[in-house]
């Protein structure tokens, strides 16, 4: 009597190991994990700024919208960075025969609802530039938002999707998206 159990027949419409061109989601995602490792050692380094920058905020009055925005605008590329899991998981089931087409709607869903708001928040910020506050009576200061942020934070969310923007290649979009 063995104490193993059956093992139970894999179902009709379930993807075959050799459906899926495993090697490539491989290299997907070991590749997909360099790059999160790149972006979490930037993110690393960016924090440090990113507290000096809080500190500074602080300072605006709570309910000012310029400055609840801008803090949204500078905590939005650590998002972007952690968002970037997703590929790699998904290159990950891929590689071990599963579909990845979920894992890759949804990131490209959140990505592209992040970059959107990315993008408003920044041409708000702009256009609300330079925002005037009070920091002691009788005494005022002001922070504002260059033009170029506009250009800046289009080319920094390219930068940070860069998983979505290679599902522009013909073979990768197939791949990723087919139906298992």
């Amino acid at each position: 009597m063995s104490s193993s159990s059956p093992v139970p027949a894999p179902l009709e419409y379930a993807p075959r190991a050799s459906d899926r061109p495993a090697r490539g989601f491989r290299v997907a995602f070991w590749a997909a994990t360099a790059y999160c490792a790149i972006l979490a050692a930037l993110l690393a380094l960016y924090a440090v700024q990113l507290r000096q920058i809080r500190m500074f905020l602080l300072f605006l009055p709570t309910y000012d919208a310029f400055r609840r925005l801008f803090l949204i605008d500078l905590a939005l590329p650590a998002v972007f960075a952690i968002a970037n899991v997703l590929p790699a998981i998904a290159y990950f089931r891929a590689a071990r025969g599963r579909a990845p087409r979920g894992l890759i709607v949804a990131y490209c869903l959140i990505q592209s609802i992040l970059m959107t708001t990315h993008f408003l928040i920044v041409c708000y910020l702009f256009a609300r530039s330079p925002h005037d506050y009070q920091v002691a009576p009788g005494r005022y200061a002001s922070i504002g938002v260059p033009g170029s942020a506009l250009v800046r934070t289009l080319i920094l969310n390219a930068f940070l999707t860069l998983p979505m923007l290679a599902l522009l290649i013909p073979r990768v979009r197939r791949a990723c998206l087919a139906r298992g």
